[in-house]
């Protein structure tokens, strides 16, 4: 079969902050991508209009949306925006029958399934905030609300109330921890807590391990008794809860860290075989296009 008879359709990667849109053929290749800022108003009718524009001369088979959130029903809402407007995959319809949303993590979790199968795996990834799906026997899980996700995982601390972004709010969930979002906090209750009299204060998640390179021992310590130590307990939680036989890490906080990641989950027993994406901010793009290409082989082959 030669390239120009791929199936190919469009994929994007849909945020509060960020949109990205890319043609992708069923080999995961991508083709062309353009990003652009979600503005804060009428986001679904300018998502919609470049979506359109995007694919102008292009001869796709369909559309795939990971969408950064919950997707019920082919639906999400853009949750951090004013008036939390929904956007689904109707108003995607007049462009191409064939659309479908899927979280950004499940789409994750679906490239790296597609590059090389797992039956049992697990995708993690670490980020402004701390998200993951799971495929066990061959099948993705879908999770029903915010308490079943990894990265709300419960986190058995005493001494620390963190406070999650998760809605309604909770405490000490894992990405109250170690997310890049939440890792100042972090650092500024474990000084507190741990007698720290150093100068040093960090302006964010990756000052800390810059620093730490340096030799910082303020932020080298923090990483080992802070970091490290609860990154071991998650990912015990995760093992135990799931059973996966392969974690794949992605997001800027683990792949720019990997070192320190992997020293965190030396001591664990029965460790799984651990990754990092290759496919680095496209997982998703590619995890979605591969996904709905996959079912249109499967419906038309």
């Amino acid at each position: 079969m030669s390239v120009a008879e791929l199936r190919k359709c469009l994929a994007g990667d849909i945020g509060a902050t960020n949109c990205r849109f890319a043609i992708v053929d069923e080999n995961g290749t991508i083709l062309k991508v353009e990003k652009t800022k979600t503005p804060r108003e009428n986001p679904v009718s300018f998502i919609h209009n470049k979506a359109q524009d995007f694919v102008q001369n292009e001869n796709i088979d369909g559309i795939s949306f990971s969408i950064a959130g919950p997707v019920h029903e082919g639906k999400s809402k853009f949750v951090n925006l004013p008036g939390q407007p929904e956007i689904g995959q109707e108003d995607f319809q007049d462009i191409s029958s064939n659309v479908i949303f899927l979280n950004d993590t499940v789409a994750a979790v679906y490239a790296e399934y597609a590059k090389t199968p797992c039956p049992n795996m697990a995708y993690i990834t670490m980020s402004t905030g701390i998200g993951g799906a799971v495929i066990e026997n061959d099948e993705i899980i879908y999770f029903k609300d915010t308490d079943e996700e990894i990265g709300h995982i419960e986190i058995g601390e005493k001494n620390y109330r963190l406070p999650c972004g998760c809605k309604p709010r909770k405490f000490n969930h894992w990405e109250a921890f170690c997310s890049g979002g939440a890792l100042v906090n972090f650092y500024n209750e474990w000084k507190e807590k741990s007698g720290d009299i150093s100068g040093f204060q960090p302006k964010d998640a990756k000052e800390i391990f810059t620093e730490a390179e340096k030799g910082n021992i303020s932020a080298k310590k923090f990483l080992n008794e802070g970091f490290n130590r609860i990154n071991n307990e998650a990912i015990k939680a995760v093992i135990e809860k799931f059973g996966p036989e392969k974690i794949v890490f992605g997001g800027s906080v683990a792949s720019n860290n990997q070192d320190e990641v992997l020293s965190g989950l030396k001591e664990i027993k029965n460790l799984p075989a651990v990754s990092f994406t290759e496919y680095g901010d496209d997982v998703s793009i590619i995890g979605a296009a591969k996904y709905l290409l996959k079912e249109l082989s499967v419906k038309n082959p």
